[in-house]
């Protein structure tokens, strides 16, 4: 079974591991083969050296996947975007579906079993991606980026969250479970809680979370992560 996750920090550059990491690396731990997309690199990551390895693996050689160590079948792609999602470069509604123009076939191309997109710009990139379920992961409310993104950007991102789009939506929080259901009433949607202990065996993680055994949402998400 294959996965897209359309995250945000990298593991290949270190730094603080999100929940959205943590729940990549269980589904790698079940047996899953998953493919995780960080934020994406522009030439403008030639400014600040902490995104210079970034830009080197997304410019030097693309498309550029390779195995997140110590994690057998996680892999992180480093991928390019004609400029970055923050708010003086991405302003106008025609350059959302530019932002994902570079994506590789072997992306494009695929069919995931799932894809799992965490709230973050890389929710652009879902028009040019395809899988069999659809999940968002609500680990943040869009219009808390309106310092970062402009209103055009978090507009398209809550859109997917408006419409039936995701077959499933999982909320970290009660307050965003009730945010997603005022936006979409008839939208599948759980609570379970940000991050996961990659210590415990991923059936009885999401055991401990999961709904009712006669909602088709607990049957879907048990056979995640009892694949």
């Amino acid at each position: 079974m294959r996965a897209l996750f359309l995250g945000t920090q990298s593991f290949l550059d270190g730094g603080t591991k999100v929940g959205g990491q943590y729940l990549a690396e269980t589904m790698a731990m079940a047996g899953w083969e998953v493919d995780y997309v960080p934020t994406l690199s522009s030439p403008l990551d030639l400014i600040g050296g902490g995104r210079h390895a970034r830009l080197k693996r997304a410019w030097a050689r693309p498309p550029c996947v390779l195995p997140v160590q110590g994690m057998a079948g996680l892999s992180e792609w480093s991928l390019r975007s004609p400029y970055p999602a923050h708010r003086w470069f991405l302003r106008h509604a025609w350059q959302l579906h530019a932002y994902g123009c570079l994506l590789p076939r072997a992306l494009t191309d695929s069919c995931f079993d799932v894809l799992i997109a965490d709230v973050a710009p890389n929710m652009l990139l879902l028009p040019r991606v395809r899988a069999g379920i659809k999940i968002c992961r609500l680990n943040d409310w869009p219009w808390g980026f309106g310092s970062d993104l402009q209103p055009v950007v978090i507009q398209a991102m809550e859109e997917y969250l408006r419409r039936p789009f995701f077959d499933e939506v999982w909320a970290v929080s009660r307050p965003l479970e009730r945010y997603c259901r005022n936006l979409n009433t008839s939208q599948a949607t759980a609570y379970l809680p940000n991050g996961v202990d990659v210590m415990v065996p991923p059936r009885k993680v999401m055991k401990s979370e999961a709904v009712p055994a006669r909602s088709a949402l607990g049957q879907t998400v048990r056979s995640i992560w009892e694949a």
